[in-house]
């Protein structure tokens, strides 16, 4: 009796403990994924503009008001968008780097300019 009654009461917490972790990362159920971009080139990174590879426009900046991405440094976001994105890089010298459907699922991304 008491075998039985203890397999049903850790059946019980090992359920309620799966449940509590699915639960609990809700970030994982709403399809977030992390998101890297590396700067190892030899120009500052001003701006990084992600839309979904669907639209028109690009989305807003990423990066904090203020916010570079200096050389040798990276920035990682938990990215709630589709994975295919359309990435656009500006540099402080003006120059800029698009890459069209990037799989942000899969790949981060890295900088060499």
């Amino acid at each position: 009796m008491l075998s039985r009654r203890f397999g049903k009461t850790f059946f019980s917490l090992v359920a309620a403990a799966a449940l509590a972790l699915v639960t609990w990362q809700p970030s994982l159920a709403a399809g977030y994924h992390a998101f890297k971009i590396t700067n190892d080139g030899y120009h500052v990174i001003v701006a990084v503009y992600l839309s979904d590879s669907t639209d028109k426009y690009w989305g807003p900046n990423q990066l904090d008001p203020g916010q570079t991405i200096p050389p040798g440094n990276y920035v990682s976001w938990d990215w709630s968008g589709d994975c295919n994105q359309d990435m656009k890089i500006v540099y402080g010298d003006g120059h800029v780097d698009t890459v069209d459907e990037l799989d942000t699922c899969s790949y981060d991304w890295q900088s060499t300019y």
